[in-house]
């Protein structure tokens, strides 16, 4: 009964704290616009809807509960996971997390509370989800009548299971301290990208197949693959068929319910990583880590608490002497060598703190982009390259603020004409660099609408890094935003997505001056940024 009470204020606690945010409004707000917007009127001028072969389901409760279910597995955790991965970093920013290492409560019910919580936000979203479904129905009254079970059962088996395995691997990432950061919301996309590849984790595979069943029941070219489409003519001309809803049978409700299984087994095993907010402890390599965490499994919770002599050591004040590097000499004239001076500075503090690891990597794709085929290295290697320095993009606009050097440097002589562009070009001397092979090679065999289309993307980038930088002051904005439109465009091979012109279709529609217009729109939005953040200096 007191490990139940326990995990329940726990979680109750971060629970108010994150539906406080605004960040969580607005992110009901954006899932029930886009599910208005993905089931649209039937005299919609543009919709996405899902390709049956040119036919479509009736708008009842069936179809309208799997198609929001499928929409909303496949691009919700994509933006939900960072809704959540911040709740032991706010217990240790804060000073709670020390307060939690003294008392007697066990690593693994800490998380599994934390765990409670992220699954609690992410069921309240659903039940908005489910609510804005039903209205939706109701709005489109192409179908009135309300079949209760065939609206809600896409949601509880397709999502929640989903769910928890995200609340699992937000605990698991905070718990690593290597994964805590922006690398691990990177590393997130992959491995999600990973479990969506090889598992039916999104419901896919065992929702279609009842779908297909009822379109073949009725149209003899039913298209037999979930795609995805976008089109602009009237849905009222499409004949339709009526879709009963899923057959859940006993196998698949198991192997959906599996799925929380092993979102309890993640859980348990972050707390093998977990630290307990122990300061001697967070440094510690990986191996490092997993020796003391298992030895925390057999140690009792109050040796967990008592500071060893690392801890001890650690706290006493230091009397070595601080050296700080002496200004260079100059004038508040413009010049070429002011600037190259102040553009490789802004170069240096950008790749400060990088690992030899960062570097043989990115070297490892700028060379990929060499040897590989020019078809492959355009469809692969180019994504590759341009999502590996997305930390570096993060922190252009943000790094002022975020060390609160913005009073120093904003107070330099034309911030904005200096600091401010070398900032930017910073960011687009590093997307041309990881791209410069696909780009050369175009380049040289002449195909120019290629090379075009691949350096408005360069230039798009630095510019939607620097805008949101400048308006948030915060650097996780621009890793979600940013993330979420390359998986999108790589991954899921969304055109009209394709900043990156990676796709060849790019090349014969207007795409290309979208995001051109785009880019020059947020240079501006991020002049106008800056300026915001040199009045509060």
């Amino acid at each position: 009964m007191k490990l139940i009470i326990t995990l329940y204020r726990i979680a109750l606690a971060d629970f108010l704290e994150c539906v406080r945010r605004t960040s969580f409004w607005v992110t009901l707000l954006v899932i029930v616009a886009v599910t208005y917007f993905f089931l649209p009127a039937l005299d919609a001028e543009l919709y996405p809807y899902f390709n049956l072969g040119g036919y479509r389901p009736i708008y009842n409760s069936a179809w309208i509960g799997v198609a929001t279910a499928l929409l909303m597995a496949e691009f919700f955790p994509l933006f939900g996971f960072y809704l959540v991965k911040n709740t032991i970093e706010r217990d240790r920013r804060t000073g709670v997390g020390e307060i939690i290492a003294t008392t007697p409560i066990r690593k693994a019910t800490y998380l599994f509370g934390k765990w409670i919580s992220n699954l609690a936000v992410f069921i309240t979203i659903l039940l908005v989800t489910i609510l804005a479904a039903l209205v939706l129905q109701l709005i489109r009254a192409e179908d009135l009548h309300v079949n209760l079970w065939a609206l809600v059962a896409p949601f509880l088996l397709i999502n929640l299971p989903e769910m928890a395995i995200m609340a699992a691997l937000a605990v698991l990432f905070e718990s690593i301290t290597w994964l805590r950061g922006g690398f691990g919301n990177v590393i997130y996309y992959l491995v999600y990208g990973f479990l969506a590849t090889v598992s039916d984790l999104q419901g896919v595979q065992t929702v279609w197949p009842s779908v297909y069943q009822a379109c073949s029941a009725h149209f003899e070219r039913c298209n037999p693959n979930r795609q995805l489409d976008i089109d602009a003519f009237p849905l009222a001309t499409l004949p339709t068929f009526e879709f009963t809803g899923v057959t859940w049978v006993q196998e698949a409700i198991l192997a959906r319910l599996s799925w929380l299984l092993i979102s309890i087994g993640i859980t348990w095993l972050a707390a093998i990583f977990f630290h307990r907010f122990d300061p001697a402890r967070i440094g510690a390599g990986l191996f490092e880590q997993v020796r003391r965490g298992l030895l925390g499994f057999i140690t009792q919770p109050r040796s967990e608490t008592q500071p060893d002599e690392t801890t001890a050591d650690s706290s006493r004040p230091t009397s070595q002497p601080i050296h700080l590097s002496p200004l260079a000499a100059g004038n508040c004239s413009w010049g070429a060598k002011l600037f190259l001076d102040l553009f490789a500075a802004e170069l240096r503090l950008n790749l400060k703190g990088l690992s030899w690891f960062w570097f043989g990597v990115a070297l490892a794709i700028i060379v990929a982009g060499v040897v590989v085929p020019l078809d492959y290295a355009r469809l692969i290697v180019l994504p590759l390259a341009w999502v590996w320095p997305v930390l570096i993009w993060a922190n252009l606009g943000v790094r002022e603020m975020a060390y609160h050097t913005n009073p120093i440097v904003f107070s330099a002589p034309f911030p904005l004409r200096r600091q401010f562009l070398s900032t930017w070009l910073v960011g687009f001397t590093i997307t041309m660099a990881m791209g410069s092979p696909v780009l050369v090679r175009l380049l040289l065999i002449g195909n120019l609408s290629a090379f075009w289309s691949i350096l408005v993307g360069a230039l798009f980038i630095p510019s939607l890094a620097l805008a949101l930088g400048c308006w948030s002051s915060n650097s996780k904005l621009f890793q979600a935003i940013y993330l979420f439109i390359w998986y999108l465009a790589s991954i899921q091979g969304v055109s009209f997505l394709d900043f990156m012109g990676h796709l060849p279709t790019i090349e014969t529609t207007g795409l290309v001056w979208v995001y051109l217009i785009l880019t020059i729109t947020l240079l501006t939005a991020a002049v106008f940024g800056r300026k915001q953040q040199l009045h509060q200096r």
